[in-house]
């Protein structure tokens, strides 16, 4: 597990923080979309066979960049402050103020922070 499930100051984020939004109608129906989707593919999937393991991986991740995408990185935001993250090189500093002025969401550059690293679909780039 990457940065965010143990960091220096102690942050210990699990799943739920990250994949389900805030507020109790968004994250009922999220659990609920998302739970009819794993319990589809748990029926249809041997996730225990690498092959379609990683196979289904790229379609997962690639499934939930463009979820982030579209939902302005809620559950990011949910914990971090945009304003107040300060990038300590200055390639970060301008990133993120390029980011803050284009628009650009979390996920845009962030998009590997987590799981192992997943190569980026056409329509995540588009």
């Amino acid at each position: 597990m990457a940065a965010h499930h143990t960091t220096a100051i102690g942050v210990r984020a699990g799943c739920g923080d990250r994949h389900i939004p805030e507020g109790l109608v968004i994250a009922t129906y999220t659990h609920v979309v998302n739970g009819i989707s794993d319990f589809w593919g748990e029926c249809n999937f041997d996730y225990e066979d690498p092959a379609v393991w990683s196979t289904e991986t790229a379609r997962l991740a690639q499934a939930v960049r463009l979820w982030f995408q579209g939902n302005d990185n809620a559950t990011c935001r949910g914990c971090h402050e945009e304003a107040a993250i300060k990038p300590e090189r200055k390639r970060g500093q301008r990133r993120h103020e390029e980011a803050r002025e284009s628009g650009m969401t979390c996920i845009d550059c962030h998009y590997n922070l987590v799981h192992e690293e997943i190569t980026l679909s056409r329509s995540f780039l588009d």
